[in-house]
């Protein structure tokens, strides 16, 4: 599963469906107008609805972001998720089989005030409670 912005190369122009080259990759992508109508735990729920029953590996690009909440990366998604919103659809995906995680695209280098790295730290956070809440044996 990877929760990124809406890049080319993940979800065609104009597509809400990933590509059938990452499809095997990608969850599911949203525009940051359909995460907006519809609130980041309803694209959440469609996110587990797809993956549930599965193991997962969740990517978080930090560039998913508006650069207002993290100005440190290579490429910055204006209009972008907020830390909340990006905290809100993180949360939902407790009691999934997560077996594995990471962040990426933080750039210290633009990172001026660090408060990319203190998104990313909460991001991290975030990832090892979802492991440490993963689906539990029956």
């Amino acid at each position: 599963m990877v929760l990124t912005g809406t890049h080319p190369s993940t979800c065609p122009r104009g597509s809400s469906t990933p590509s059938t080259a990452t499809r095997w990759a990608v969850a599911g992508c949203s525009t940051w107008e359909g995460t907006a109508a519809r609130g980041a735990a309803a694209v959440s729920q469609d996110v587990r609805a797809r993956l549930d029953g599965g193991p997962v590996y969740v990517s978080i690009d930090i560039d998913v972001l508006d650069p207002a909440h993290a100005p440190g990366t290579g490429t910055p998604e204006i209009g972008g998720l907020s830390s909340r919103e990006l905290l809100v659809m993180m949360r939902g995906l407790a009691g999934l089989d997560i077996v594995g995680a990471d962040v990426v695209e933080v750039s210290p280098s633009y990172d001026h005030a660090e408060i990319t790295g203190l998104a990313a730290a909460n991001v991290a956070y975030e990832l090892v409670s979802l492991l440490a809440l993963g689906a539990r044996p029956s």
